[in-house]
């Protein structure tokens, strides 16, 4: 998954909305790390600014989190 986003053959949109283990076991911040031109600080800085806690995964990501990501990068 991880993979498919960072290559551009996946969105950020899909895979946030994507259900199952796989994703929803992913950490936020790996998932940001694998979006292209986003290292570490900058995905540290939009957590600390979205307010998401470092050991967050995807499936406990709030409603407001998921919009404030997405209109980041659209």
């Amino acid at each position: 998954m991880k993979k498919n986003l960072k290559r551009g053959k996946i969105s950020l949109k899909e895979v946030l909305q994507t259900s199952g283990q796989t994703v929803e076991r992913i950490k936020a911040k790996d998932i940001l790390t694998s979006l292209p031109g986003v290292g570490k600080i900058t995905a540290d800085k939009i957590m600390n600014e979205v307010k998401i806690a470092a050991s967050r995964r995807v499936k406990g990501l709030g409603v407001r989190q998921i919009k404030e990501i997405l209109s980041r990068f659209s």
